[in-house]
């Protein structure tokens, strides 16, 4: 029972997200049930298809106004949320270029009805149901998607649709008050959507404002994939009904939408998750976690799948159709949820936070290019029946998903390295580990002693950032990372490395007096025993690598002083370059270093500040809070100590990421100082990271210098922020290699 309230207090806004989004869904499912019967019984099938045909293509006119922005916009909101700047730039430009776009198409709409013969006699129908787009052009889902205020978007369409559906009982009496029904759901449509807005500008002030040209053309520009792949799929997944309609007639029309409507019930639920769990993810980047739901997602529908087999024909009569025709083929299509289901959370939940819009728009060409292929076929073979139909978007769904895990397999979105998988049982242990340890062996060779310096990078680069590394014309802060690691290189690069020398550079430069006291430094292990260390806390750590220490705040504790000295023999025993290929620290000679362990008053390791720095001007500040912990999280600064549009993590073990917190960090007393000395260490290089302590708020120790953050592997968020912090890295005219 504790461990089920840690996961709902770990997880609340999830919870909470996916209560108001499933409360919606579940009235979006029972509204045609309650709704379905009464006017299928009153308008007959011929005239509830035609209706049927009029919403389809109404509703398909809302991807024109929605342009994408309902995704990227979700996102943007979501990293930018505690921006009231930022967030009413956002909310200024989206709200507008929708009314726009709703006009817009309106009258080319209006135009195509008026004129095309296919509408004549029913175009009062087909342009009354344009109104409902109203819910597209005015209600800003997307901001409280992404603000993670999901109860908004149930309580106000919920409440408006209930007074419009009683409203529908009371009024609509025979087959001739037909027009009643898109009246009335376009007037809720813009009720509920003026409403919608009003909340929003009401919401931690947003304000609203007119903005220069360039940044509508940002919007637009960013969302253009997003409504291409969304244009693009739509030929396989809205066309069925114009297909149906045209070739087979309205009650074949009708069918086919009470089939649709059945996967829609079955689905549901894992809109609800998708949205709920994407805000989270976009920030997290957890994959892990995204796998874990999409597997019990996928569990769910299947059992949805066959209770709704075993239910169908009660279905269909409680929906007033008699004669179920083609019943085969409806199960069957039924079916298609379950890969429709994975496509979705790889489509929103991991190409979508990956800004993979490219990747997304290509899977989708393909399914949809697969579509028209094979309607084509039926076509020129004369076999459009509704059998066929069906079958081909089971095919392509099937397509759709495989293809997209393909993708995502190949980018490395979803799935750990070959050496990652083999390092579970070389490091884990169990009956196979005898047999993986000489294939990661023989794997580590070929990578790290074979493979060239530029292969490795540029293979690693496209595993974690998921595209290819510029090396001709770097852009981003990651890419001039990865040039500046392979072309410029200085004796001062491996001094700097090297954490026994970079002392002495630290003392000419700033004062041996903020260096951390000095107790041992051997290249013989037989040093570390009890004897030779004092009684005071102490850190031991190598000095020609990364992540090789131990603390040690009781020498009395150390349990095992062997096993203490085999970890350090393995390290002083590796190159760490042959890892990394970060050529800083190949030629430092290894040996073991000993200092002072800096204690706060209250008995803590005193705040790390890490200092990126630009040609010897300090930019940024990252903070790491509760490091070691599962809650790790890593805040970024500006030299005012006012937190940044972006930031820059790195991946824990549980497989999730050091996210910045919410906590008010006070600004540290002696930034003033670790900015002034970070100023002259780092005036030497066009980019490097410089750490300090701050001890009690009073005294500063330096830490290290880092050139190559996290290796230059990992993608800062939001993507635009690793071009803005790129443009701030002159790279040398010349090459500098040692």
């Amino acid at each position: 029972m504790e461990k089920f309230k840690l996961l709902l207090g770990k997880y609340n806004n999830i919870v909470q997200n996916f209560s108001y989004l499933t409360l919606l869904q579940v009235f979006n499912v029972f509204f045609p049930v309650i709704i379905y019967p009464f006017l299928i019984d009153l308008f007959g099938l011929e005239l509830w298809g035609k209706i049927v045909l009029a919403q389809s293509l109404a509703l398909y006119l809302s991807l024109f106004i929605d342009f994408g922005f309902d995704r990227f916009a979700v996102k943007e909101v979501s990293i930018y949320r505690n921006n009231a700047i930022k967030l009413s730039e956002i909310v200024s430009c989206i709200v507008p270029l929708r009314i726009f776009l709703g006009i817009l198409v309106f009258a080319i709409y209006a135009i195509v009805v008026m004129n095309v013969s296919f509408f004549e006699g029913d175009e009062t129908l087909y342009l009354l149901f344009y109104a409902l787009n109203f819910n597209f052009i005015l209600f800003p889902k997307w901001f409280f998607q992404g603000v993670e205020e999901m109860k908004y978007i149930v309580i106000i369409n919920v409440s408006v649709k209930i007074v419009f559906v009683i409203l529908m009982f009371l009024t609509i009496k025979s087959a001739s008050d037909f027009l009643n029904v898109p009246i009335f759901f376009g007037v809720g449509a813009f009720i509920g959507g003026i409403i919608g807005l009003v909340v929003m500008f009401n919401y931690k002030k947003v304000n609203f404002r007119f903005y220069s040209f360039s940044r509508y053309y940002y919007y637009v520009k960013s969302s253009f994939y997003l409504f291409a792949s969304t244009f693009v799929i739509s030929i396989k997944d809205r066309f069925n009904v114009f297909i149906v309609g045209y070739f087979l007639g309205m009650q074949e029309v009708a069918l086919y939408d009470i089939s649709i409507k059945l996967i829609s019930f079955i689905t549901q639920p894992i809109e609800a998750i998708n949205g709920a769990i994407y805000p989270k993810v976009a920030k997290d980047l957890n994959m892990g976690f995204v796998k874990k739901i999409a597997f019990y997602s996928f569990l769910f529908v299947l059992v949805m799948v066959l209770v709704t087999q075993i239910f169908l024909t009660d279905i269909f009569h409680f929906l007033n159709v008699n004669e179920i025709l083609n019943e085969n083929e409806i199960r069957i299509f039924l079916f298609s949820s379950l890969f429709l289901t994975l496509s979705v959370f790889l489509a929103r939940n991991c190409f979508i936070v990956f800004d993979k819009f490219k990747l997304l728009f290509h899977s989708m060409v393909m399914s949809s290019g697969l579509y028209v292929v094979l309607i084509l076929l039926l076509y020129f073979f004369n076999q459009i029946t509704f059998k066929y139909i069906v079958l081909v978007v089971f095919i392509v769904y099937i397509f759709e998903f495989l293809y997209r895990y393909y993708l995502a397999r190949k980018y490395n979105l979803i799935s750990m390295g070959i050496r990652s998988k083999l390092g579970k049982y070389y490091y884990g242990g169990g009956s196979y580990s005898h047999l993986a340890k000489p294939i990661v062996y023989l794997f580590d060779l070929y990578r790290h002693r074979i493979v060239s310096e530029k292969s490795f990078t540029e293979n690693r680069f496209k595993r974690r950032m998921g595209y290819d590394l510029n090396l001709e014309n770097p852009k981003t802060l990651n890419e001039k990372i990865q040039w500046l690691k392979l072309y410029h290189r200085t004796p001062l690069h491996t001094i700097c490395a090297d954490k026994i020398a970079v002392r002495d550079y630290v003392a000419e430069k700033i004062g041996k007096e903020y260096l951390v006291p000095l107790i041992m430094v051997t290249e013989d292990i037989q040093d570390i025993n009890f004897d030779n260390l004092p009684n005071e806390p102490f850190i031991i750590k190598t000095n020609h690598d990364s992540g090789s220490y131990k603390i040690i705040k009781d020498k009395n504790d150390v349990g095992d002083w062997n096993a203490l000295r085999n970890f350090f023999s393995k390290s002083l025993k590796s190159n760490f370059y042959y890892k990394s290929k970060e050529w800083q620290y190949k030629n430092i000679p290894p040996k073991i270093l000993v200092e002072k362990l800096l204690i706060t008053k209250e008995g803590n390791i005193p705040e790390d500040y890490k200092i990126h720095c630009f040609k010897g001007v300090p930019k940024y500040i990252q903070l790491d809070v509760d490091r070691g912990r599962e809650n790790h999280s890593r805040n970024w600064y500006n030299t005012n100590w006012e937190r940044t549009e972006f930031h820059w993590s790195t991946k824990l073990k549980s497989g999730g990421e050091t996210l910045p917190n919410d906590k008010e960090i006070p600004r540290p007393l002696t930034l003033d100082t670790m900015l002034k000395f970070a100023t002259v260490l780092s005036k030497e290089f066009p980019y490097v990271r410089v750490d300090f302590y701050s001890l009690d708020n009073k005294k500063v120790y330096f830490g290290e210098i880092t050139f190559n953050h996290d290796s230059g592997f990992r993608p800062i968020i939001p993507k635009e922020w690793d071009y803005k912090l790129g443009d701030m890295v002159t790279l040398p005219d010349h090459n500098t290699i040692a």
